[in-house]
C-alpha cells in the first residue's frame, strides 16, 4: 500500500469515499539527470523526458457486482515545498542485461512548458484474491515551470465512482484458513480496508486449502509434502495432469490447467497452489511482453493465478483467440492481480522432488541455528559504468527502509571492494536466511562483482547439508528463472543437492535505469517483497512474492515495464512457507488423552510460560488424504481451544496433534487411542527418549534412550505405519543409532514401548 491509509469517509450508494495522504514530505535529490523529487514509498513515473515525479498505485476494495466508472477527488490540504525545483526529465529503462543500450533523454520542451498538475485516476478494474478492486494512481505533486514550484498534497479526498451489473464470479466460501488470508491480503493492499469482509468459512474444501498440481509420475513423490501440510492444519490435495487433461478442454495443457483452476475457483478454492513439475511435465505459458522496443516471451506463472474468465471456456488472456497470450491495450483481458498464491516446484524427477521437499521440512521445523533467522546477505555488481550505477543502492534502501533492527547482514558490494567470488560462496555455503543479489544474468549465470555464479555454482552449495541453513534468494537479474529454455539458474537452486533452497528469479529480462540507482523498476519490485515481509507481515513466501508485483499494477496502463516484470518475476519454492522473522520460541502444552468414543478435546498452548493465542492445532488419525478424524481450530486469548468431533473410533489406533503457530517451533504428539499421550513420567526409573542428532536428519540418527523394563523402539511414519524396527528387548540405558539416508523425505515419529509404562515419541523429519 502506498502513501498512508487515513480514514474511509463514505461507503454511498455509487461510491466509495476515502482519504489519502503521503507518508512523508518530498526529499529533493541530486542525480545524473537533474534533481529528484522523492515521496518515501511512491514510485516515481512519468514519459520519457517529462518531469519525473512521484506517482502512487493505490487499491480499492468494491462491493461485490459493482463496475468502477470514474474516480474524483478534492485536494483539503497542500503546501508549497520550500526551494525552487527543475524535476529530472524521466529515462528510459534499460534491460540490465544489456548495460550499452542506455542513452540519455533530455527534456521534453512541451512538458516542461506546460508543468504538471495533481491528477487521480482511474485506471482498471480486477479481483485480488477474488475481492473485486478497483485501479487507482495519484499524483499529488503539481510542479510550476514558471516558479519552480512544488505544491504538495498532503491530504485528498477520492471517491470511486461505480455502478452494479450483476455478475459476479469467483469464490462462495473458503476454508478457515483461506478466508483469513485472502481478507489479509487484500486489507493490506487497499486504501479502505475496513470494507473487506472475510469470505463465509466451510469445511467443504475438495480441493483443500493447498492444492499440488503434478505430473502423474511425480504424484507419489509428492506425497510427503502434502502430508505434511496437512499434518499442520493446511488440508492438502494433489491432481495430476493427466485428471486435468482427461477432465478440461483447452487448445494446449496450459490453457486446460488455467481452466481448470477457474472451475475450482468457483466454489471453495484452496488458496496456496504449487506447480509441481518442470515444464512440459507441468506446462508453462509463454505471455507477450514489449517494453522500449523489445519484444519477448516470458513464462508466466501469472496466468495461472489471474482468474478473471467470464465463463467457462473463455481465456480471458487470449480473447482474441490468435494464440499469442497476454496482449496489451485492450487486445486481451488481464487483470494482473493473483486470485490464487502460487510458487512453483521446477523439478523432473522423484529424487529432485525429494530435495525440494526436504528443503521445505528443513526451513520450516526451526533449523537449531540461532544465528541464521536474522541473517541476511546482499550480493552486487556495478551494473553500469556509464553512467555509473552500482546494484548496492537499491539494498541500501532494503536495509535502512524495511529491515528490523537487529538483523545481521552481510554486504559484498563490488564498489565498496567487498565482493569476490570466494566471499560470495563463502556466503552463500553458510547459509543465510535471505540473499538478494544485484547483478547481470542469463539463463545459467549472474554475474556478482567482476566474477560470476553458475549452475554447477549453485549444484555444489552445501549450506543445508553441513549448516541445516536454507537460504531465499531474491534477485533483479535477467534470464535466470528462464525454466522453459533450459536448466536455468533458479532451478540449479531449489534442485542444489546440498544447499540452495527457494528464489525469486525473472523468466526474462529485468529493467533498471542507469542514471536513477535503486529507483526504478525490477529494483522497486524486489524492495517491496522486503517491505511487505518486514513492514506489512506479509510472512508466507507466496504472499510477499506475489504482492511485491501486485502493488505496481495500477502502474502499468502508464508503463509497460511493469506488465513486463508481472509476466516475468517468478517464485520458484513453496508458496505457503512460514518466513521466520525471529529465532523461534517452543510450545508447551498439557497432557492429551484420547479415547474410543470420545467427541471433543480441549488443549491448552503455553509458551515461555503465557497462555498462547492465535495457536494451530489439528488433530488427525488416520491417512493424510483420507483421514478417519481430522479438525482444526485456533486458540483463544487464554490459549484455549477446544476441538470437536464426532465419535472417535478406535482404530486406527493412534493420532497425532499438531499446534503450529508463527515464530515457534512445531510440535506434534502421536498420542494412542485408550490411553494418554506423549508425556514423560515423573519418577527417575521412568523410560526416557530423546534424539541426540541434528534434525532435520539426513544421514545417521542417534537417540538416548532409558527404561527399567524391557522396551521396544520403533520408527513410525504419520499415519502410524512401522517404517523400521530400531531396537527390541532394550534395558537399561543406551544410545540407538540407525541410518536414515533410504527413508524418502517426510515427517516420523521415533517411539519407544516399555513395558507397563506410557509410550514415549519423538518428532523425526528428514530431509533429502
Amino acid at each position: 500500500m502506498f502513501g498512508l491509509f487515513l480514514n474511509v469517509l463514505a461507503l454511498a450508494v455509487n461510491g466509495i469515499t476515502f482519504t489519502w495522504s503521503p507518508q512523508a514530505q518530498p526529499v529533493v535529490t541530486g542525480s545524473l539527470a537533474g534533481q529528484r523529487v522523492e515521496l518515501q514509498g511512491v514510485p516515481s513515473l512519468a514519459q520519457p523526458g517529462d518531469p519525473l515525479l512521484p506517482l502512487a498505485p493505490l487499491m480499492v476494495v468494491l462491493p461485490s457486482g459493482a463496475v468502477a466508472d470514474s474516480v474524483t477527488f478534492t485536494v483539503t490540504e497542500s503546501s508549497v515545498f520550500p526551494m525552487r525545483v527543475r524535476p529530472a526529465p524521466a529515462q528510459r529503462a534499460v534491460p540490465i542485461s544489456r548495460y550499452a543500450d542506455f542513452v540519455f533523454t533530455p527534456e521534453n520542451p512541451d512538458a516542461y512548458s506546460r508543468g504538471t498538475e495533481v491528477v487521480a485516476r482511474l485506471e482498471g478494474q480486477g479481483t485480488l484474491m477474488g475481492y473485486p478492486v478497483a485501479d487507482v494512481t495519484v499524483r499529488p505533486i503539481a510542479w510550476d515551470p514558471e516558479t519552480g514550484l512544488l505544491t504538495v498534497t498532503c491530504a485528498m479526498d477520492i471517491t470511486v465512482h461505480y455502478h452494479f451489473d450483476g455478475q459476479v464470479f469467483g469464490p462462495t466460501a473458503r476454508g478457515a484458513l483461506g478466508s483469513a488470508v485472502a481478507a489479509d491480503v487484500v486489507r493490506r493492499a487497499v486504501e479502505n480496508p475496513l470494507d473487506v469482509v472475510p469470505y463465509p468459512v466451510t469445511e467443504d474444501l475438495p480441493w483443500g486449502e493447498y492444492l499440488i498440481v503434478t505430473s502423474d509420475v511425480l504424484e507419489a513423490a509428492f506425497e510427503p509434502l502434502a502430508e505434511w501440510k496437512t499434518l499442520k492444519g493446511v488440508p492438502a490435495r494433489i491432481v495430476t495432469m493427466g485428471y486435468i487433461d482427461d477432465a478440461y478442454s483447452g487448445v494446449d495443457a496450459a490453457q486446460r490447467l488455467r481452466f481448470f483452476l477457474w472451475d475450482v475457483f468457483q466454489s471453495t478454492p484452496p488458496t496456496f497452489v504449487l506447480l509441481a513439475g518442470d515444464t512440459p511435465g507441468v506446462p508453462h505459458r509463454n505471455c507477450y511482453a514489449t517494453a522500449e522496443g523489445y519484444v519477448d516471451d516470458p513464462s508466466a506463472d501469472l496466468y495461472f493465478q489471474d482468474m478473471n474468465d467470464t465463463a467457462p471456456g473463455v481465456d480471458a488472456w487470449d480473447m482474441n483467440g490468435n494464440g499469442v497470450w497476454g496482449e496489451l491495450n485492450g487486445v486481451d483481458n488481464l487483470d494482473y492481480h493473483p486470485d490464487y498464491i502460487i510458487g512453483r516446484a521446477s523439478v523432473e524427477n522423484t529424487s529432485e522432488a525429494a530435495l525440494f521437499i526436504g528443503k521445505v521440512l528443513a526451513y520450516e521445523n526451526a533449523p537449531d541455528t540461532p544465528a541464521w533467522y536474522n541473517s541476511m546477505g546482499f550480493t552486487t555488481s556495478i551494473l553500469w559504468s556509464s553512467p555509473y550505477c552500482p546494484g548496492s543502492a537499491g539494498k541500501e534502501k532494503v536495509d535502512t527502509l524495511y529491515t528490523p533492527e537487529g538483523w545481521s547482514i552481510t554486504k559484498l558490494y563490488e564498489d565498496w571492494g567487498t565482493q569476490s567470488y570466494t566471499a560470495t560462496m563463502n556466503m552463500l555455503n553458510q547459509g543465510m536466511h535471505l540473499v538478494n543479489h544485484s547483478g547481470h544474468g542469463s539463463e545459467s549465470y549472474v554475474s556478482i562483482g567482476s566474477s560470476g555464479l553458475s549452475n554447477s555454482d549453485f549444484m555444489g552449495l552445501v549450506n543445508i547439508s553441513q549448516n541445516g541453513r536454507p537460504s531465499i534468494w531474491n534477485t533483479i537479474a535477467c534470464l535466470s528463472g528462464s525454466f522453459d529454455t533450459g536448466t536455468c539458474l533458479a532451478e540449479a537452486w531449489i534442485r542444489s543437492p546440498g544447499g540452495g533452497g527457494f528464489c525469486i528469479m525473472n523468466t526474462r529480462y529485468g529493467w533498471g535505469e542507469p542514471s536513477d540507482p535503486g529507483n526504478q523498476w525490477s529494483e522497486l519490485v524486489d524492495q517491496e517483497f522486503f517491505a511487505n515481509f518486514f513492514v506489512e507481515d506479509a510472512f508466507y513466501l507466496g504472499d510477499a512474492a506475489m504482492t511485491a508485483k501486485d502493488d505496481f499494477v495500477a502502474l502499468i496502463p502508464s508503463d509497460t515495464h511493469y506488465d513486463w516484470i508481472a509476466k516475468s518475476n517468478t517464485l520458484f519454492g513453496d508458496p505457503e512457507l512460514p518466513m521466520w522473522l525471529q529465532i523461534p520460541q517452543t510450545i508447551e502444552i498439557g497432557p492429551v488423552s484420547l479415547n474410543e468414543g470420545q467427541t471433543d478435546l480441549q488443549v491448552n498452548v503455553v509458551s515461555g510460560g503465557t497462555p498462547l493465542a492465535g495457536a494451530r492445532v489439528c488433530l488427525m488419525q488416520g491417512e493424510w488424504d483420507d483421514p478417519v478424524t481430522y479438525v482444526t481450530a485456533i486458540t483463544d486469548a487464554s490459549g484455549q481451544v477446544t476441538l470437536v468431533f464426532p465419535g472417535l473410533p478406535a482404530l486406527p489406533d493412534s493420532a497425532s496433534v499438531t499446534i503450529w503457530a508463527r515464530e515457534h517451533v512445531t510440535t506434534t504428539l502421536r498420542v494412542a487411542i485408550g490411553n494418554l499421550g506423549v508425556e514423560e513420567q515423573g519418577s527417575s526409573d521412568a523410560p526416557t527418549l530423546r534424539i541426540t542428532s541434528p534434525v532435520p536428519a539426513m544421514n545417521v540418527v542417534s537417540a538416548s534412550w532409558s527404561s527399567p523394563t524391557p522396551c521396544n523402539i520403533s520408527l513410525y511414519d504419520l499415519t502410524g505405519r512401522v517404517v523400521m524396527n530400531v531396537g527390541s528387548g532394550l534395558v537399561g540405558e543406551g544410545e540407538a543409532t540407525f541410518s536414515a539416508r533410504s527413508i524418502p523425505a517426510g515427517v516420523y515419529f521415533l517411539r519407544l514401548d516399555a513395558a507397563g509404562a506410557s509410550t514415549l515419541t519423538q518428532r523425526l523429519v528428514v530431509i533429502r
